[in-house]
């Protein structure tokens, strides 16, 4: 716990973003919105225009 609270008291840094999540007693049954078809390419497209460091989330994801 105090692993956590430590975490949220350390300032902002751009290079390292901290997300958080609220775990919720809901179930999601079904999509809000239309989704996008993938198409090669496209997440790296996503990623660009959002201004994240294409490298560091292609890294996550292997």
């Amino acid at each position: 716990m105090y692993n956590i609270l430590n975490l949220y008291e350390e300032d902002c840094d751009p290079k390292k973003p901290l997300v958080c999540l609220d775990e919720k007693p809901k179930q999601l049954l079904e999509d809000k919105r239309k989704s996008i078809p993938m198409k090669p390419g496209l997440l790296r497209n996503l990623i660009k225009t959002s201004g994240l460091a294409v490298e560091e989330i292609e890294a996550l994801l292997k």
